[in-house]
C-alpha cells in the first residue's frame, strides 16, 4: 500500500509532508467531472492529494508541465521546506535507509542539493516520434543531456534550486518532453549560466 508507506515515512521523519499530485480537468467531459468528484472525496478523506491544473499523461511534455505546477505549489504552500522530492507513485522508498543519507548530504549542500539515481552526461537522445522517450529538435536542440537523476526512482531538489528554476525562468524555457531530463537541464543551466552551487549526489 503506497499510501501506508508514506504515512509510515511521515511518522518516522516528522517533518516530511507527502502529496499525491493529480491533474484535474473538471467539466471537460462527464467522465472527467465524475473523476474529479471522486478525487475530491478522496482528498477530503485522506488530506494527501494535490490537485493541479494540468493534463495527465506522459506524451508531449505533460509530465514536465505537471512537475512545474507541483514546484510552484511547493514554493507557495511549503515555502519553509528544505527539500522537494518527486517519485513515481508505484516506487517503494525505503525511508529508514534513505533518510540518514539525505540528512548527511543536506548538511553539505542544503539548498543546492540534487540527489537521485544519477546518470552521467549522455549523447543518446531519441528523435524517433514513435519512441516513448521522443525529444523533438524544436523542444531541445542540443546533442546530449547533462548529468541527470532518473525520474522513476525519484530525485531530490534543494529549495534554492527550485526557487532558481522558477525565478530565472529556466523551467519555463526548457519544457522538455522527458521530465527527468528537463530537471537535469534546469539544474545544469542554474550551475553553468547563473552560478548556483549544485551538489550532485548519487543514491547507491
Amino acid at each position: 500500500d503506497i499510501r501506508a508507506m508514506w504515512q509510515r515515512a511521515a511518522a518516522l521523519i516528522g517533518r516530511l509532508t507527502y502529496k499525491f499530485a493529480v491533474c484535474t480537468k473538471a467539466g471537460q467531459t462527464q467522465d472527467a467531472a465524475r473523476i474529479d468528484r471522486r478525487l475530491a472525496l478522496e482528498a477530503a478523506r485522506f488530506g494527501d492529494l494535490l490537485p493541479l491544473p494540468c493534463e495527465e499523461g506522459y506524451g508531449r511534455g505533460r509530465l514536465t508541465k505537471k512537475l512545474l505546477m507541483a514546484l510552484r505549489c511547493y514554493l507557495l504552500t511549503f515555502d519553509k521546506a528544505d527539500l522537494f522530492m518527486k517519485t513515481d507513485d508505484d516506487t517503494f522508498v525505503a525511508w529508514s535507509r534513505l533518510f540518514p543519507l539525505v540528512v548527511r548530504e543536506w548538511r553539505s549542500y542544503q539548498g543546492g542539493l540534487y540527489m537521485g539515481v544519477l546518470y552521467n552526461r549522455t549523447p543518446f537522445i531519441s528523435r524517433d516520434p514513435l519512441d516513448p522517450f521522443y525529444e523533438p529538435w524544436d523542444v531541445y536542440s542540443k546533442f546530449d543531456y547533462p548529468k541527470s537523476a532518473a525520474g522513476g526512482p525519484g530525485y531530490i531538489l534543494g529549495s534554492e534550486l527550485v526557487r532558481g528554476a522558477l525565478r530565472e525562468h529556466v523551467a519555463e524555457r526548457n519544457l522538455l518532453w522527458n521530465e527527468d531530463k528537463a530537471v537535469a537541464v534546469w539544474v545544469d543551466e542554474l550551475l553553468c549560466q547563473y552560478g548556483y552551487r549544485v551538489g550532485y549526489r548519487k543514491v547507491p
